[in-house]
């Protein structure tokens, strides 16, 4: 996966697929709800799954699953610093100044000097960090590509290779990167889709056998309107956004051309949203609405045919208690009281008729 895409990605709106979803369990004796927590568990939740996720390499995942910790918990230092790290590790120095720049207006003062000490690790900014991205200026007296910034920022995460040449248009833009390993093969390249002022259009990254890894496309402003993430069992994923690069749709696919799921979003002037997945064949699987703090307002699962299995609704209280009310055929089965410790205090279950 080309770090880049890690990188257009990064928006919160993304806390939406991450979010913490109720468990369901079904019973002789009926449905039972399990797992529930408060912000600081919920929190610590996000953590573990953002730590598996990096385990696996799965980065796209982590920081997602980190963006929420931190929207549920915007104090929680760790979930700052892991993320840093993560933008480290994959070469984006400036969005992980960005997530440290944040965390040092949120953090508690007894965490701020780790978030300090953190920030003094970074490299020092230059001129080159502001440079367009996937774009160089043309270097008469070096026709290797040398005009380029010679780091990370050009090289994909999951990259073996230790040799890179760029080949630049008329004009002096980068128009495509052949990244070559130790015996000369190719690695990998990408290919630089600019206008006439080196302006960066798309931007694809073709495996040695030029099969597509990655792709994104770019709006006038610079913001990606789409794009995509495959491994070479076709397995993988389509984003797209709107020009304000806001979320609209993902797409799941377990291999060339199948579709397994997909998402839609929308987005609500009080800040909060809703995601909804989706069967192959267009019925629905679940709809969850989800305030500005990232918090389950309503949650439904629905059945293989498409009609409602059964619902969720949270009320949350200034104090940090909550309450679940759960929905079997728009009938209440089961009301749950929550402390703010994440505690079950008291469950009040309805018999059927």
């Amino acid at each position: 996966m080309d770090q880049n895409i890690i990188k257009q990605k990064r928006s919160p709106i993304w806390i939406i697929i991450a979010a913490v979803f109720v468990i369901i369990a079904g019973t002789a004796g009926g449905i039972t709800i399990a797992n529930y927590a408060g912000p600081a568990k919920k929190a610590a939740r996000q953590l573990e799954l953002a730590r598996k996720y990096v385990s696996e390499l799965n980065y796209e995942q982590a920081i997602i699953a980190y963006e929420t910790a931190i929207k549920i918990d915007p104090k929680n230092a760790d979930a700052y610093l892991e993320l840093a790290d993560l933008y480290l590790k994959t070469g984006d120095t400036d969005q992980a100044r960005k997530v440290l720049d944040k965390a040092v207006k949120k953090v508690s003062k007894s965490d701020r000097d780790r978030i300090n000490d953190k920030m003094a690790e970074l490299p020092a900014q230059n001129q080159s960090d502001l440079a367009p991205e996937g774009t160089g200026q043309f270097n008469e007296s070096d026709d290797t590509g040398d005009a380029l910034p010679q780091n990370d920022e050009y090289r994909p995460y999951w990259s073996n290779a230790d040799n890179e040449v760029h080949e630049y248009n008329e004009n002096g833009y980068v128009i495509k990167t052949t990244a070559y390993l130790p015996d000369g093969s190719v690695d990998h390249y990408i290919i630089y889709d600019c206008d006439d002022y080196g302006k960066l259009l798309a931007r694809t990254t073709y495996s040695g056998d030029g099969l597509i890894y990655s792709k994104e496309v770019y709006n006038a402003g610079g913001i990606v309107i789409r794009s995509e993430n495959f491994g070479e069992d076709g397995s993988g994923y389509i984003i797209e956004y709107d020009d304000a690069g806001q979320l609209l749709k993902q797409t799941a696919y377990s291999g060339p051309g199948q579709v397994s799921e997909y998402y839609q979003y929308e987005f609500f002037e009080n800040g909060s949203h809703s995601v909804a997945s989706f069967h192959p064949d267009g019925l629905q699987k679940t709809y969850e609405v989800l305030d500005a703090r990232g918090r389950s307002v309503v949650h439904i699962i629905y059945n293989d045919d498409g009609s409602e299995y059964i619902h969720w609704e949270y009320e949350y209280y200034d104090d940090g208690n909550e309450k679940i009310i759960m929905y079997e055929n728009d009938r209440i089965i089961q009301i749950d009281e929550i402390d703010a410790s994440g505690n079950l205090v008291n469950r009040t279950e309805y018999p059927g008729d």
